[in-house]
C-alpha cells in the first residue's frame, strides 16, 4: 500500500511539473496578465480614453444613469469622474492629445432637456479639456433629424478627426458620408455621398489616404486631399470583422463567413502595397459569437503589441446548451497573431473573461483591459449566475517580445 501511495505521489508530482512547464511555455514568450482593480459600474460597449497624465477614463451613459469612471494605474485607484454640470455624455469618445478629448453623442443641459437620446444626444460633438476642466468647442454631425449611425471615428495624423456616418432614409437605402472635424477651428466638412457600406472601419495608411474596410464587401481607399474614393480589387468576404494594422504594410482581418455563433473563424492578411488578400490559419479559440452592438463594438478585441504581433483577447463562444444560445459563453483565453510565424499562438488565460472591452497601451510594457461586459473569474460563475464585477487587468509584455 505504501509503495502504491509513493508511486501515485510521484506521478502527481510529474503531472504538476508538466502542467507548470506547459504554462510557462505558453505565457513567458509573450507576457502575462495581472489583475488590478475593478470599476463600480458595468460599462457595456463604452469607450475608454487614455488621458495625458496616463489615467484611463471610462465613459458612462448619463442618459441611463451610468457614471463615468477613471482608473489610475499609478496607484491602482478607481473613482467616479464628473463632467461640468451642463455636459451629459453617452459612452463614446477618443483622445485628441494635450489633455483634450472628443466626446460623441453629448448633451448640454443649458440648451436642452437631455432626455431624448435621438433628439438631444445623437451626433453632437464636444471637445473637452481635462486639464482645464472646461468645454473647448462643440458641433454636430446632424445633417437633418433623420436617424443615423456613426460607424467609426479616429484621429488623423494631422490631429483632425475622421468620421464614417450613415443616414437612414425612410423606404430608401441609407446614405453614407465621410466627415472631417477640425476642433481647433471648429470646422466640420462632409464628403459627397458615398456608396452604402457594411459596418465600415477606417485605417489611415499615409498622410492623405485612408483604407476603408467593411464586412463582406470591397476594400476602398479614400484620398483626404482630393476627396476621391477608389474601389480596390480585393474584397473582404468576412462578417463580424475586426482589423489591426501590422507594421506599415499589412492589415490583419479577423471574422467569420458564417452566421454569429459558428464554431470556426476565418482570418485574412491584407497586403496594402500589393492590394492582395491571403487566407491565414484559424485562431486557437472560438470568440466571435455575437454581432456588433449600437457602438459597433464586437465581443472580442485586437491590439498590436509591435510591428509584427497582435494581442487578441475576450469574446463569446457558441454554447452547447440551448438555454444559453442568445448570449453565448464568455472567453478567458488569449492569443497572439505573429506575422513572422504567420500563425495564432495561445498564450494562456486572462484572469477574467472579457467582452466588448477596451485594450489600451499604458506604456511600452503594459496593455490594460478595461470596461465591457461584467467579467467572471470562472465560466461556471457565469453559468450559475454568480455576480461578476467589471475587473481591470493588465497584460505585461515580456522583454523578449520587444527585442
Amino acid at each position: 500500500m505504501k509503495k502504491f501511495i509513493t508511486i501515485l505521489f510521484c506521478i502527481s508530482i510529474i503531472i504538476l511539473i508538466r502542467i507548470k512547464l506547459t504554462t510557462l511555455k505558453t505565457t513567458s514568450d509573450y507576457g502575462y496578465f495581472v489583475t488590478t482593480n475593478y470599476l463600480n459600474s458595468i460599462h457595456y460597449a463604452a469607450d475608454a480614453i487614455k488621458l495625458s497624465d496616463g489615467q484611463i477614463l471610462v465613459l458612462g451613459d448619463d442618459n441611463l444613469g451610468i457614471p463615468s469612471e477613471i482608473y489610475n494605474p499609478k496607484n491602482n485607484s478607481v473613482k467616479l469622474y464628473k463632467f461640468p454640470n451642463n455636459l451629459h455624455v453617452n459612452e463614446r469618445g477618443i483622445t485628441l492629445g494635450n489633455g483634450k478629448i472628443l466626446l460623441l453623442d453629448t448633451c448640454d443641459s443649458n440648451k436642452s432637456t437631455c432626455s431624448d437620446y435621438a433628439k438631444d444626444f445623437k451626433g453632437n460633438i464636444t471637445v473637452y479639456d481635462t486639464n482645464l476642466k472646461k468645454i473647448v468647442s462643440s458641433n454636430s454631425l446632424k445633417i437633418s433629424n433623420k436617424q443615423f449611425i456613426i460607424y467609426d471615428f479616429f484621429c488623423l495624423n494631422d490631429g483632425r478627426v475622421f468620421f464614417v456616418t450613415s443616414y437612414w432614409q425612410i423606404k430608401q437605402k441609407s446614405k453614407s458620408y465621410f466627415a472631417i472635424y477640425d476642433f481647433k477651428t471648429n470646422n466640420l466638412t462632409f464628403s459627397k455621398e458615398i456608396p452604402e457600406l457594411n459596418i465600415p472601419k477606417g485605417v489611415q495608411i499615409n498622410e492623405n489616404e485612408i483604407l476603408i474596410l467593411q464586412n463582406n464587401g470591397p476594400i476602398m481607399k479614400y484620398n483626404i486631399k482630393n476627396k476621391k474614393l477608389t474601389k480596390m480589387k480585393s474584397k473582404n468576404p468576412l462578417t463580424n470583422s475586426l482589423y489591426a494594422k501590422i507594421g506599415e504594410n499589412y492589415i490583419l482581418i479577423c471574422g467569420t463567413k458564417e452566421s454569429p455563433g459558428h464554431l470556426h473563424n476565418d482570418n485574412l492578411l491584407y497586403d496594402i502595397s500589393k492590394d492582395k488578400i491571403t487566407k491565414i490559419g484559424e485562431m486557437n479559440y472560438e470568440r466571435m459569437y455575437g454581432v456588433c452592438n449600437s457602438n459597433t463594438k464586437l465581443p472580442y478585441n485586437l491590439l498590436p503589441i509591435d510591428s509584427t504581433r497582435v494581442l487578441i483577447t475576450g469574446g463569446r463562444r457558441g454554447p452547447k446548451w440551448w438555454i444559453y444560445t442568445i448570449a453565448g459563453l464568455p472567453v478567458d483565453a488569449a492569443e497572439i497573431y505573429d506575422l513572422n510565424k504567420n500563425k495564432f499562438i495561445p498564450i494562456g488565460k486572462s484572469n477574467y473573461t472579457h467582452a466588448t472591452h477596451n485594450m489600451i497601451r499604458l506604456n511600452d510594457n503594459e496593455i490594460v483591459l478595461i470596461g465591457g461586459y461584467r467579467t467572471h473569474k470562472r465560466i461556471k460563475d457565469f453559468l450559475y449566475g454568480s455576480k461578476g464585477k467589471s475587473w481591470i487587468e493588465i497584460f505585461k509584455i515580456n522583454e523578449k517580445v520587444k527585442e
